[in-house]
């Protein structure tokens, strides 16, 4: 049985009329994400004979993201960090308690490669590149540049999920990053 050029075509595997051709994915210009990141401050600092002098336990933050989606690769992405926790050190044996103030960053988020799945699903390795603040530090807040990279997950539906690492440079912190979200 034929069909015209334009129609799909039932065949006994499938009887009933398919079109092969993958449908355009729809058009999403807003992701919004929720996520967690561990932030670790300093490392561990010893004595000549290995006795550690002072060491910092990592703080868990919570992270909300927002990104217009300008362009396929590009977007301009707004981050807002809380702190969980304040930062616990041990010096000389004895535990300290130090305020993390929430910071606010907003910078650009580029997608460095794009793979397409199988599943309806698109794969990325996202370089990020951010200016931020740190807020009610009191008289301490603090404008820090900060560089990450993360890999990002996305479907046809919206759904989204990423993890990464980010460094801030002014404060030296590292932090292991990862989330979920939703394109609109």
């Amino acid at each position: 049985m034929e069909g015209k050029a334009d129609e799909p075509v039932a065949s006994a595997a499938s009887p009933v009329a398919c079109n092969d051709s993958k449908p355009a994915r729809p058009p999403r210009w807003l992701e919004v994400s929720f996520g967690s990141a561990q932030k670790f401050f300093d490392q561990s600092v010893s004595d000549p004979t290995g006795f550690i002098r002072s060491r910092t336990l990592p703080v868990s933050t919570v992270r909300i993201s927002g990104e217009w989606l300008a362009y396929s690769r590009l977007s301009a992405m707004a981050l807002f960090d809380l702190p969980l926790e304040p930062r616990h050190t041990t010096v000389d044996g004895a535990p300290i308690q130090q305020y993390v103030p929430p910071a606010l960053s907003g910078g650009i988020r580029y997608s460095v490669f794009q793979i397409d799945t199988p599943e309806e699903t698109m794969f990325e390795g996202q370089a990020i590149a951010l200016v931020g603040s740190t807020l009610a530090a009191i008289g301490r807040e603090t404008v820090f540049p900060s560089f990450g990279w993360r890999l990002h997950l996305h479907d046809d539906a919206g759904f989204t999920m990423y993890a990464g690492a980010s460094f801030e440079f002014r404060s030296n912190v590292i932090s292991l990053t990862y989330g979920v979200g939703h394109r609109f």
